[in-house]
């Protein structure tokens, strides 16, 4: 019995993915049409025993729904651009480990179709490479 509640807590997990993390917002960019904005965040591990700065990028529409489309750490940077007003391109150093990601996100509004947005990634032999660097 004991055994069982003990395998039962050991896989309770108090973080699931594609949570909001708190952190500073360090790099915004806006879609095309002015309908979205993609976050870059630097997550807060004040207290946590990661020794690797996490990121996180986020989509938020305008009445301030967020999805969260990618986790990394051991990166020298992430580059967001807007290729349409739904398709997101992330670019990455080929040293970045990507945690989280979702290819796609969307949002439901009340008597309008489901948007659905594309997010695709662009991983490079070097950050450096990405432009915008």
């Amino acid at each position: 019995m004991i055994l069982t509640l003990l395998q039962i807590s050991g896989c309770d997990n108090s973080r699931q993915y594609f949570d909001e993390r708190e952190g500073e917002d360090i790099s915004t960019r806006i879609s095309p049409n002015e309908n979205y904005k993609a976050l870059l965040r630097k997550v807060d591990i004040s207290g946590s025993v990661m020794v690797s700065q996490p990121y996180q990028v986020i989509v938020e529409d305008k009445a301030g729904n967020k999805k969260v489309i990618l986790l990394a750490d051991k990166t020298s940077g992430l580059t967001i651009t807007w290729l349409e007003p739904t398709i997101i391109s992330i670019c990455y150093g080929k040293e970045t480990r990507i945690r989280e990601f979702r290819n796609s996100y969307g949002f439901y509004y009340e008597n309008t179709p489901y948007v659905d947005g594309e997010v695709i990634l662009n991983r490079k032999e070097r950050f450096e490479e990405c432009g915008g660097a």
